[in-house]
């Protein structure tokens, strides 16, 4: 079953066109992360999963997990080197300012989150992915160790698309309201995107995806309304971080 989903979302999940900038495509393929880590939350309250440890640690290791999965290895790279930069550029803002990490956040710090993200990504196909973690120096011994991390990943979230398979047709991701901000880069992201998973998708209940503005960039899974909220906001971040480093980490 899992086989069958990851070769049909391949065939049409693409959201990047021809025209796209590299720089729009870095923001889309940003989107995308993001939207699977919002996803993990959804599936852990929908389907009830127990989480041992942080649950924004478990929804990093998913998004990684579906970069790789549900995407073609070229287009897969690109989206996982783009997320890196993301998480490489908020641990440089922190640098910069010359804060500390906040420790007391349910979220891990940006640096560790980037590797995390890059060894389970590389794990899927150690040979293939390993220059992508040179490219963001990564320890070797931690590279050397990425494939039992996917295969770990696979254990706990191969089991949650396969009962998402079984559920298709009952539920799935629902464009909801934001008719006003479709013009936005996110809008757009969400417009092109949505209608891909919605024949892929099978949860519970529907999911409906918000794009709206948030004064912050972010993006946010509310269980109490069971939506997905993707801030207009990150594609502004998102532009900022392509530009101060989005020529650096190139996979030779």
């Amino acid at each position: 079953m899992l086989r069958i989903l990851s070769a049909l979302f391949v065939s049409v999940a693409s959201a990047v066109t021809a025209q796209q900038t590299e720089e729009e495509q870095f923001i889309w393929d940003n989107l995308t992360g993001t939207f699977y880590h919002e996803l993990a939350h959804a599936l852990v309250d929908q389907f009830e999963i127990p989480i041992y440890g942080q649950e924004e640690d478990a929804a990093d290791v998913f998004a990684a997990f579906m970069i790789a999965k549900w995407h073609k290895p070229t287009e897969a790279r690109r989206i996982a080197r783009a997320v890196a930069i993301a998480f490489y550029s908020d641990y440089h803002r922190f640098e910069d300012r010359g804060e500390d990490v906040y420790w007391a956040g349910v979220h891990g710090p940006a640096l560790q989150r980037m590797y995390n993200h890059l060894c389970v990504f590389i794990g899927s196909n150690p040979t293939l992915h390993r220059p992508l973690g040179e490219a963001f120096e990564m320890d070797p011994d931690r590279l050397d160790y990425c494939g039992a991390e996917f295969h770990q990943a696979n254990a706990a979230w191969g089991p949650v698309l396969d009962r998402m398979e079984r559920l298709k047709g009952v539920g799935t991701v629902k464009i909801e309201g934001f008719s006003v901000f479709r013009a936005d880069v996110v809008g757009k992201w969400a417009t092109r995107t949505m209608p891909r998973l919605d024949p892929l998708m099978g949860l519970p209940a529907d999911l409906p995806v918000r794009v709206e503005p948030c004064r912050q960039s972010n993006a946010f899974y509310d269980s109490g309304w069971n939506i997905i909220q993707m801030c207009i906001e990150q594609s502004d971040a998102h532009r900022e971080q392509f530009r101060e480093f989005g020529g650096v980490f190139q996979v030779q």
